[in-house]
This record gives structure tokens, sequence and C-alpha cells, in this order.
């Protein structure tokens, strides 16, 4: 049993480094694009609206209480 359970580790090690693999293939060929996180620009109007609706959804909840 102990063979079998070597086996089955070695697979999963193995499609590991295989989707590593295949992931720098794709980024290197310009298929996949890492993903990154872009800021999003807000304006100081959508800010101040945000804020407002924020204040007003923890009145709610403090009033609740």
């Amino acid at each position: 049993m102990n063979i079998l359970w070597a086996l089955y580790e070695e697979a999963s090690r193995l499609e590991t480094q295989l989707a590593q693999i295949n992931r720098a293939i794709g980024i290197l060929s310009g298929i996949t694009e890492p993903k990154s996180f872009a800021k999003r620009v807000v304006s100081a109007t959508a800010r101040a609206n945000m804020a407002a609706a924020q204040k007003r959804r923890w009145a709610k909840v403090k009033a609740g209480k």
C-alpha cells in the first residue's frame, strides 16, 4: 500500500509542476496574462455619494440596536 501512496503523491507533484509549466508557457506566449489588480478611478462626486450611502447604512444598523 505504501508504493501506491507514493505513486499518488508523485502524480500530484507532477500535476502541480505541469500546471506551473503550462501557466509559464501561456504567459510567455501572451495567451494569458497574470492577474493584476488595477486601481479603479472614482470621481470625487462618486466617492461622496458612496460615503453618504455608507453613513446611511450604518445609521440604520445603529438605529436598530
